[in-house]
């Protein structure tokens, strides 16, 4: 959901940046167009004679002209104003914008990181199940083995020889009480993981 609503913005921006680049030509050329009038509007004021006819030019017929040229000055002004104004509402979306698809990115990561811990968490529980099933066979390794001791201790009253046997039973029943040991060992250190 995140990543489509993402996809709109980022769809929204393109075309806000697009309208922007297109206001701001449209804002040079009008610009252009008022520095035009204000050169042409100089040189009507200067005009003594008609470039063409070589006549003097009625005062006038000046006037009309720079009246002319003044409201063209002014109506590019005023587009020239509303464009400015619609750039600042593009500025202001595509910032909106920027703020949200940060947003989104940063929920995105936030979830992503949730996902690993939920992910190690469940690993963590599965090792912590493996564990306590090797534990469980241990205890039973164990049981079978104090077991076999009882009995070999049993035959050592009887048997005298049987010493060497014994001891390698005890070694056995050592070495496992150890590896009982080391996993409940790592059993504590998972739950703590875990928790």
């Amino acid at each position: 959901q995140i990543e489509g609503e993402k996809k709109e913005k980022m769809d929204e921006e393109e075309l806000l940046r697009k309208e922007f680049l297109e206001l701001s030509g449209v804002i040079s050329s009008l610009q252009l167009r008022v520095q035009d009038t204000k050169k042409l509007k100089e040189q009507i004021l200067k005009l003594q004679l008609c470039p063409t006819c070589l006549q003097n030019v009625d005062n006038n017929y000046k006037e009309n002209i720079i009246a002319k040229f003044d409201m063209e000055h002014l109506e590019c002004q005023a587009k020239i104003e509303n464009l400015l104004k619609k750039k600042i509402d593009i500025t202001s979306s595509l910032d909106h914008i920027k703020q949200l698809l940060f947003d989104f990115e940063k929920q995105y990561r936030e979830l992503q990181i949730r996902k690993v811990k939920i992910d190690s968490v469940g690993e963590k529980k599965s090792r912590t199940q493996e564990i306590e099933k090797g534990k469980a066979l241990i205890h039973e390794d164990i049981k079978i083995l104090e077991s076999h001791l009882m009995t070999l201790k049993e035959s050592l009253l009887h048997f005298g020889n049987l010493d060497a046997l014994y001891k390698i039973r005890k070694q056995d029943f050592d070495r496992a009480s150890e590896k009982e040991k080391e996993a409940e060992i790592k059993v504590a250190e998972l739950k703590k993981e875990v928790e």
